[in-house]
């Protein structure tokens, strides 16, 4: 019987030597630091040819770091974004066997292989689900995330030896030639990552059944929608050919999503309101109804929206994994297939950006999951994004989709897998 899910197969790991060789491989168990290139073109992991399979795909991507680097309106610049995006993958440990969250200054650290924070050569970055031992993202320091984060491969700073990466990540966003001033904002960079429009025109390509909800908790929701419809629109480069269909209607496809209920939000319900550009948002569609526009159910459903979520209710709430970025799961239903790409998804119970939200049939209301059935549902429907790795990678999504897929039939078909993920953290029935 099914009691854990374990992290999924692309735990890799990638860093840098300081040079300007680099090279991809395999994960090894214990992995040297090496510096990652972007690998070369290959088939899109579970897109061959054939029939195609006939679940649907209802994929939701975050967009600030998941697949947009650089947030102006949120105060970080692209440059910022790509130290973070480092700076959340460069795992570290204390220097003197202390707990390296209550660190005040670089010196009481080193890196996760035991390597000092000074030397030119860092070891790998980390994007495994499961930590090591004793380690901690630098990041997740809150006494030094603030003055390094944002500056953290420049010089001076704890994680300089990871500038030939930030190097390498920021020439894989460059433009090849200028584009449509939706799809390139600064007229240097990519605004949303190729890797995202790939996997579109992928899925696309094999047959695929598939919708896209692009999900933020930011200001950044009608940029994108504006990108995906230039680039289905035919705006793009002629290696990022287009999906007509995805375009997104300012009228009629972006929403903004509210919480209400409980206060501690176990009773909460969810509905979309539409916000269309320019115009006053319409009649809120409730949970039933936001989840069928979401699933694209319908001849003219869109197939794709974008959604602004409730960040002042998962504020409110302590970030609880009730109160977050709402995901569906009716696990009855084995014709759909919700999988939420995120970078701030976490493998602590206690800390949730995606709420996911079960029940057993179309004819139950849903319900929250707990956060330790949360951490169990990563690899199968949630998918914690290393941002560096789909910026080198295109298949990177793909790849993670395929797995998900295999996730589901093995490990979370039948009620007994089911109800052993949503049994953990579960109060004990009363008396």
């Amino acid at each position: 019987m099914f009691v854990v899910l374990f992290p999924p197969s692309h735990m890799s790991k990638v860093g840098t030597i300081g040079t300007t060789e680099h090279t991809m491989q395999p994960a090894p168990q214990q992995p040297t630091a090496m510096s990652p290139r972007a690998m070369p073109p290959k088939p899109a992991a579970g897109c061959d040819a054939g029939p195609a399979p006939a679940v649907k795909l209802v994929l939701h991507f975050d967009i600030n770091e998941t697949v947009m680097v650089g947030d102006p309106a949120g105060g970080d610049t692209f440059e910022d974004c790509l130290n973070k995006i480092i700076c959340k993958n460069a795992f570290v440990r204390s220097a003197n066997g202390t707990d390296p969250l209550a660190a005040s200054s670089p010196s009481d650290l080193v890196w996760w292989d035991g390597t000092p924070l000074s030397s030119e050569v860092a070891p790998a970055l980390l994007s495994a689900w499961e930590w090591p031992s004793g380690c901690v993202p630098f990041y997740k320091i809150e006494k030094l995330k603030k003055q390094c984060a944002k500056h953290f491969t420049e010089a001076d700073c704890p994680g300089r030896a990871y500038r030939p990466l930030w190097e390498e990540l920021e020439r894989a966003l460059r433009v090849a030639a200028p584009l449509d001033g939706r799809l390139c904002h600064d007229g240097v960079h990519h605004f949303l990552l190729p890797a995202f429009f790939h996997t579109l025109r992928s899925l696309h390509d094999a047959g695929r059944d598939f919708a896209v909800v692009v999900r933020t908790f930011g200001a950044d929701g009608a940029d994108a929608a504006r990108a995906l419809t230039a680039w289905a629109g035919g705006q793009h480069d002629a290696s990022l050919p287009p999906v007509a269909s995805l375009a997104v209607d300012p009228q009629t496809a972006v929403y903004r999503g509210k919480y209400d209920g409980g206060a501690d939000g176990s009773e909460s319900r969810f509905v979309l309101r539409p916000e269309p550009d320019g115009g006053a948002a319409g009649a809120a569609l409730q949970e039933q109804e936001a989840l069928e526009l979401i699933e694209a159910r319908g001849a003219d459903a869109p197939r794709a929206v974008v959604c602004t979520d409730d960040y002042g209710w998962w504020r409110g709430h302590g970030y609880a994994p009730s109160a977050g970025k709402p995901l569906w799961l009716t696990l009855d239903d084995t014709s759909t297939h919700h999988i939420f790409f995120d970078d701030n998804i976490h493998h602590d119970a206690a800390d949730s950006i995606v709420a996911v939200r079960h029940r057993p049939s179309a004819a139950h209301p849903f319900q929250p999951a707990s956060g330790e059935a949360t951490v169990l549902l990563q690899g199968v429907c949630l998918v914690r994004v290393p941002t560096y790795e789909p910026i080198l990678r295109r298949d990177w999504f793909l790849d993670r989709i395929a797995e998900c897929e295999r996730a589901r039939a093995e490990r979370f078909s039948t009620a007994e897998q089911q109800r052993a993920v949503f049994d953990a953290g579960a109060p004990p029935p009363r008396a």
